[in-house]
């Protein structure tokens, strides 16, 4: 039987990338149960309608699918659910945790967080190793306030084991309307063993831009996601602070999933006058550059950029960006390390695929993908901080610009 299902996968292979509509020119960082920066992020998915021309080995496919409904001693799950089980065969054949199948169910979440809100905990996820891990819980979400962490792996949704889960199918779990309750049972780093928490869903609006005037004339702005207006929203941030005195500036990126590649470039151009932002390395191994767009608001002040490992995808991009163009130092821990790019294609049935088609590089052409961006201040946060509230990369980057101010 396996190796009929097998068959049944590569078969539907062919058909499947025939089918596909091309959509290139963002990052999606993840299948979430917050913002599609992931997990998501997306961009706004065709309809597609396309005559496919089956190839001919398809017709074992048939062979093997009436051969099944004919003998097989037993209960047989209905035709959709074996045509989503081949698709997920392919896709998990090519071993890569970004190319993913997304249900018709959560293709509608992902077009609900496009909207700018939901309904949940507030968390973007990501599937490692076989485990859904927390990637970042979005700011001042139920997932935050509840104590939910980057990194916390996942092992229960009430009292449902999800172990050998699609992301898709635990996603679903924690969803759920406004008001009610989820419990969460946790693997943390550092604990020996899980920890359980329990989160009442809320409607999630999904902040993008936080700025405050802190001290000494440094002013501070916080993106949380990269999304269509990104732009404008961290220029006119920056622009207010500046007429509030500011002289130098922390640009915090801590537990940003990602978004838009444009978007990533966009923001990055704040910070950058010109010259390359990121390459995108396509499988056939050319580099397409990416530069900055020019007229940035905050090109040649004092800066610092604050990373942690919930930094992911378009958040690595901007800092790595401002790295190796030695704009300004990183502050923190060691990023995410995301660094591919993936395109999203809707089916027949509003299910959706996305597929790696991408790989983006530094502007020294530094791989991200599994390593992350390490800071030139390295500054972990201690349990103990935490829950003090005391906020020990912040105030690294506040003395670092105290330092670079006359």
């Amino acid at each position: 039987m396996q190796g009929l299902f097998k068959l049944v996968a590569m078969t539907l292979l062919g058909i499947l990338i025939a089918a596909f509509s091309f959509l290139s020119g963002f990052l999606y960082s993840t299948v979430t149960s917050g913002p599609l920066p992931t997990s998501a992020n997306l961009s706004p998915i065709p309809n597609v309608t396309r005559t496919v021309s089956a190839p001919s080995e398809f017709a074992v496919f048939w062979e093997a699918w009436q051969i099944i409904h004919k003998d097989f001693y037993g209960q047989i799950p209905d035709n959709k659910a074996l045509t989503y089980s081949a698709i997920r065969g392919v896709v998990k054949s090519l071993n890569d945790q970004h190319t993913v199948f997304v249900e018709p169910s959560a293709t509608a979440r992902e077009s609900e967080q496009l909207r700018g809100d939901f309904e949940g905990i507030g968390a973007t996820v990501n599937l490692q190793n076989d485990q859904v891990v927390i990637v970042a819980p979005i700011v001042g979400s139920p997932a935050e306030q509840a104590g939910v962490q980057p990194g916390d792996i996942i092992l229960k949704v009430d009292t449902q084991d999800v172990k050998g889960m699609s992301l898709d199918d635990v996603v679903a779990l924690i969803r759920g309307p406004r008001g009610t309750k989820v419990t969460l049972t946790l693997l943390r780093l550092g604990r020996p063993d899980p920890i359980v928490i329990d989160i009442t869903r809320n409607t999630i609006q999904l902040p993008s831009v936080i700025s405050r005037m802190e001290q000494d004339n440094i002013g501070y702005v916080r993106l949380t996601i990269f999304g269509q207006k990104s732009k404008d929203e961290v220029a006119t941030a920056i622009q207010d602070l500046t007429k509030k005195g500011a002289k130098a500036l922390i640009f915090d990126l801590r537990s940003n999933p990602g978004g838009y590649l444009q978007s990533a470039i966009d923001v990055a151009s704040q910070f950058i006058q010109n010259g390359v932002v990121a390459y995108e390395r396509g499988k056939d191994g050319k580099d397409q550059e990416f530069r900055a767009t020019g007229n940035g608001v905050w090109t040649n002040l004092p800066l610092a950029v604050l990373i942690d490992k919930g930094s992911a995808s378009a958040s690595e991009i901007v800092a790595g960006a401002i790295q190796d163009r030695k704009r300004a130092p990183l502050v923190g821990d060691t990023s995410y390390g995301k660094g591919s790019v993936q395109s999203v294609h809707q089916l027949s049935d509003q299910s959706s695929i996305h597929v790696t088609i991408a790989e983006w590089l530094t502007p020294n052409k530094t791989q991200i993908t599994g390593r992350g961006l390490t800071p030139d201040i390295a500054v972990p946060i201690s349990p103990e901080d935490q829950k003090r509230a005391n906020d020990t990369q912040l105030i690294a980057a506040l003395d670092y610009l105290k330092g670079q101010l006359p």
